[in-house]
């Protein structure tokens, strides 16, 4: 993607633009939902650089981001070419070691192309465990805009008639990050592949929690069964999805 990138100071937001590469696009050049979970990746890394706690530099010092839950809200479809401008800002969560994400992406017009929130953390890759609040006060705080903020978690999925299973699911190397570890984007992928009838250009809300890392080389069950409007899925004892439709 070209992106531009501006920090707004006076306002606390970062903004991040480009356009739609045709990598991101599948029938009829339509974006593919990777797409959009690939930008509030994109953002939230180029404005933790920006406010000096990059995931590169955290690992200097053996720290390194980690998500824990990904809400996102999909108002239309953008297509190869097309341009959006996207938007964010943090908060501290309530809990002494998580922040608080929202990202809005918008399209020429000014119209929501999508609504991400998410919840963050920094970890100590050394004792496993996660950092106080110090780090996150590099960020401008925007606590008014986060009125109507998703922080829904998933629990726990009881799945009574798994419609849709992969068995011995490998974790191999493309999926990974530098942690070694499935990055974010994997989860929704590996949801999709095991989703054999899902039309993915009819889905409107992506729910994804993060209870465990996966690792290279790990293999896990995948199972997933369709309620009314909702797939929801099961990623090992990883990753909760929900999937609306």
């Amino acid at each position: 993607m070209n992106q531009n990138l501006i920090f707004d100071e006076e306002d606390s937001v970062f903004i991040l633009d480009g356009q739609i590469d045709s990598f991101f696009t599948r029938k009829n050049y339509i974006v593919n939902t990777e797409c959009y979970f690939s930008i509030v990746q994109e953002i939230a890394a180029c404005h933790a650089a920006m406010c000096g706690v990059a995931i590169t530099d955290l690992m200097k010092i053996n720290l390194t981001w980690v998500i824990l839950l990904q809400n996102i809200e999909i108002k239309k479809r953008l297509k190869w070419r097309d341009k959006w401008k996207a938007v964010t800002f943090v908060r501290k969560n309530k809990m002494p070691y998580l922040c608080d994400r929202r990202v809005v992406c918008y399209d020429e017009s000014g119209d929501v192309v999508f609504k991400s929130d998410s919840v963050w953390a920094i970890v100590s890759l050394d004792e496993h465990k996660f950092v106080d609040h110090s780090y996150y006060d590099r960020f401008k705080e925007r606590c008014d805009l986060f009125a109507d903020f998703d922080n829904e978690r998933i629990r726990k999925l009881d799945i009574k008639n798994s419609q849709y299973k992969m068995s011995n699911y490998k974790i191999l190397w493309p999926k990974c990050d530098v942690n070694n570890h499935a990055n974010n984007i994997s989860y929704l992928c590996i949801a999709f592949e095991c989703l054999e009838d899902l039309n993915e250009f009819d889905i409107n809300k992506i729910q994804i929690t993060y209870s465990k890392e996966l690792k290279i080389g790990q293999v896990i069950d995948v199972i997933s069964e369709k309620e009314d409007n909702c797939y929801k899925v099961i990623i090992g004892d990883n990753a909760y999805l929900k999937i609306y439709v």
